[in-house]
């Protein structure tokens, strides 16, 4: 049986502005889901509402551009971002900036972390040195321990390369 009495002791001193996801993900991960946990069960439902984790919408204060540069080799791909264990980040759009000539393919892509699997995003062709993907997919990308973010390009020629995300923390 888990106690609440636990859940509050692993995660004192911590404070809402602590954003604590891996510790609140570590803590309650092992309740069980029985009538006799009630108490841990609800103590759970108070703590990722008061950490803004329960509405699946970004946590206020958690967005932040994240910035990786490589990948000039073509097909080699750069991981973008991986969260830590507990956390999901959604991403809100990514660009890359290239010093180089000729039409380049960009691929952003989901990878797996656990198994060597990945799933396109989608992808683009530009001969401009900077691209923004214009063509975000409207629907939810997110990320988590699990699943990265990364983005290779194919073709061109690439002396230098830099890619950026704007990401949120959903919880």
């Amino acid at each position: 049986m888990a106690s609440d009495e636990n859940i509050w002791a692993n995660l004192n001193p911590k404070t809402i502005s602590d954003n604590p996801s891996q510790q609140v993900n570590q803590v309650t991960q092992p309740i069980h889901l029985e009538k006799a946990n009630k108490q841990a069960l609800e103590a759970t439902v108070l703590i990722n509402n008061a950490l803004l984790r329960a509405d699946n919408a970004i946590i206020p204060g958690t967005m932040k551009i994240v910035s990786v540069n490589g990948g000039t080799e073509a097909s080699t791909p750069i991981t973008l971002y991986e969260p830590n264990e507990g956390e999901l980040w959604r991403v809100l759009d990514i660009s890359a900036e290239r010093t180089g000539s000729g039409t380049t393919n960009y691929y952003p892509r989901y990878y797996d972390n656990v198994e060597d699997v990945n799933l396109p995003i989608l992808d683009l062709a530009s001969s401009d040195g900077e691209v923004q993907f214009d063509t975000w997919p409207e629907s939810a990308v997110f990320v988590d321990s699990r699943v990265s973010i990364g983005i290779y390009h194919q073709s061109g020629t690439v002396t230098a390369m830099a890619y950026r995300a704007v990401i949120g923390q959903i919880r």
